[in-house]
């Protein structure tokens, strides 16, 4: 007789609870993490070389086009599209994923979590997550570190130089020389712009969402794009149809008096416009205005800091110095001109009529900072009125700046876009042409060497002066609406 089978008794079937769906934040909700002041440093310093070469190898495009050359434009294509790919990843948006669980009348005891995670909770709870833009404030070091720095490498390059001149087989010198070139390369470039950033924030005293200058800054970047194609291309061929050679002293002169103030000036309106979201006010406009032209400078200050390494570390740290204190403020300062104008504009006509989509105003919230690692947070590092470090971010007093300022009489400041952009122009076609005029004057009357002692001196001269109005027209500001 055969054993009676015994039905095996059914196996329970475990089953997961699916996640909620991922809703849509509340309106008040601004959130970010706390990183170290030299983060946003570092990865604007990558995103500028990435765009130099993005720059180089498009403006192939067009110079194989007007050449009547298609294999150098297909090969300017070529080149750039791995490169554009590179700065989109760099500048894709940063999302945090935030989960809230709150007390609530019918909701649960268990939630799942992504990742196969549960939270309980003693009391009926409701769960909800989203994803939310990572809106940590702009903190970037003080001025005084960033020109510190600055400072101990032009030290060091001209200690290196005269090294290098007394003991030139010195084989220990040579090594440390080889070693130091690429860091002191991109302090060259980059410090100096940060430190006018740093003073110019922090003076201004509004604050600014991370992800939102980095997009005014890499504004900047862009717009060298098509000025290098009206300073190398557009002008020279109207020169040219003009019977005027481009190489001569006329071409080069109309060049640097007439393209350059011309086209960059326009070239940098336009990115300021292009970032119209982020202005609210005439003062904001001043601040996206000023850092487009850090950008414009910064991208632009590695050509020439650059092509000083074949005059040595002494070449280097000349250029680098120059340009730290003149040219790169300057361009700040003229198209900071120009976004005040178009601040103005913006503020009496968001919309320009309807040419501009309708912005949706934010309410006002505090900004919470967490930091990456405890989940600690840091309360109110806007520099809106407290003066205090938390985790590393550092807030300023921004009434106390402005009720210093009140004492001077403010300046007249350009109250529209016209003025503002011809303004610029003006301030830079004056700031190019002057010294090689001096020059000339000079040169004929005193011979070339007393040409290049005149043109040293007033380039001084221009420098403090430049410094002078950039402070009284940072001064004037408080004066004019800030939302």
């Amino acid at each position: 007789m055969q054993p009676q089978e015994i039905a095996a008794a059914p196996q329970p079937t475990y089953m997961l609870p699916a996640v909620e769906s991922l809703s849509p934040p509340p309106s008040n909700l601004i959130i970010g993490k706390a990183r170290s002041q030299w983060s946003t440093i570092r990865h604007m310093v990558a995103l500028v070389i990435i765009c130099f070469f993005l720059m180089s190898s498009l403006t192939i495009i067009p110079m194989g086009i007007v050449g009547g050359n298609g294999s150098l434009a297909l090969a300017g294509t070529i080149c750039s599209l791995p490169i554009l790919l590179l700065f989109f990843h760099f500048r894709k948006p940063k999302l945090l994923h935030v989960m809230v669980v709150e007390p609530f009348e019918g909701g649960k005891n268990a939630h799942p979590l992504p990742g196969g995670r549960t939270l309980t909770t003693p009391l009926s709870t409701r769960f909800r997550h989203h994803l939310v833009r990572d809106s940590t404030l702009l903190d970037i070091p003080t001025t005084g570190k960033l020109w510190s720095v600055f400072t101990i490498v032009i030290i060091t390059s001209i200690t290196l130089f005269i090294l290098m001149i007394l003991q030139p087989d010195n084989i220990m010198i040579l090594l440390i020389a080889l070693a130091v070139g690429i860091p002191f390369w991109m302090v060259g470039f980059a410090i100096p712009v940060f430190a006018w950033w740093s003073y110019s924030t922090r003076s201004l005293g509004l604050p600014t969402k991370r992800h939102e200058a980095e997009s005014v800054l890499s504004a900047g970047f862009l717009s060298t794009f098509p000025a290098v194609i009206i300073n190398s291309i557009l002008f020279p061929l109207l020169l040219l149809a003009a019977s005027i050679d481009p190489f001569s002293e006329v071409g080069e002169i109309m060049l640097i008096t007439i393209s350059a103030p011309i086209g960059e000036e326009l070239c940098k309106a336009a990115a300021v416009l292009c970032c119209y979201r982020f202005i609210d006010s005439p003062r904001r406009g001043f601040q996206v205005g000023f850092t487009v032209g850090l950008g414009f400078a910064m991208l632009e200050n590695i050509m020439y800091v650059s092509a000083s390494f074949s005059e040595g570390f002494a070449g280097f740290a000349i250029t680098s110095f120059l340009r730290g204190i003149g040219s790169i403020p300057g361009h700040a300062v003229w198209t900071g001109l120009s976004g005040l104008g178009i601040g103005w504009l913006l503020y009496k006509k968001p919309t320009l009529g309807g040419i501009l989509p309708k912005s949706v105003e934010s309410p006002s919230a505090d900004f919470v900072i967490f930091d990456a690692k405890t989940g600690q947070m840091a309360h109110n590092p806007t520099g809106s009125g407290n003066s205090a470090q938390h985790m590393g971010i550092q807030a300023w007093n921004v009434q106390q700046y402005i009720n210093s300022q009140q004492k001077k009489k403010p300046w007249p400041l350009p109250t529209s876009p016209l003025t503002g952009i011809i303004l610029a122009m003006l301030g830079h076609s004056f700031w190019n042409g002057s010294s090689l005029l001096v020059y000339f004057i000079v040169e004929k009357a005193a011979g070339e060497v007393a040409g290049i002692i005149a043109m040293i001196l007033w380039t001084f001269t221009m420098i403090a002066t430049l410094l002078w109005i950039g402070k009284n027209i940072l001064s004037s500001l408080h004066s004019v609406p800030s939302s």
